[in-house]
């Protein structure tokens, strides 16, 4: 490495100087660990939008790389939880024309608590990368006016 680089490498990890404090954003500075790990880390998170549309709530999850059939949700006691896995084959250096491969492979699983859904009432698609999810509200009980007898 030379003197001109100021980044600092002790077993495969990263570790920040001064000089790297005024040189790059405190947002680009990892300073636990392993940026490549960090990197990964954010990968392998599932970015959701959830929407109340009124009558039923609507999530919509980013999922580029995952095939249909490694996607996984379930619905039980209130708590909708999507899950799937990105696998890749190991590709050694230079095989298949690499020189580098860094897409990452793993397992997601995001959760998500709702009080007022009808477990029947829930609808899942996926295509071109999205999963889209239907979870209509359960009716709500009308009050009652109880007689005393």
């Amino acid at each position: 490495m030379s003197n001109k680089n100021k980044m600092h490498q002790y077993n495969n990890q990263y570790r920040p100087t001064v000089l790297d404090l005024f040189n790059r954003p405190l947002c680009d500075i990892d300073f636990f660990g392993n940026e490549r790990r960090a990197a990964q880390d954010n990968a392998l998170t599932l970015s959701t939008d959830v929407l109340d549309k009124g009558d039923h709530y609507q999530l919509k999850t980013d999922m580029p790389g995952i095939k249909k059939e490694d996607i996984k949700v379930d619905f039980n006691d209130g708590v909708l939880t999507i899950s799937a896995e990105r696998k890749f084959e190991k590709n050694e250096n230079g095989k298949d024309g690499f020189i580098m491969h860094e897409r990452t492979e793993g397992t997601y699983s995001r959760s998500f608590k709702f009080e007022d859904v009808d477990p029947e009432g829930i609808n899942a698609a996926f295509a071109n990368g999205e999963l889209d999810i239907s979870l209509k509200k359960a009716a709500k009980s009308q009050g009652k006016q109880i007689s005393i007898n």
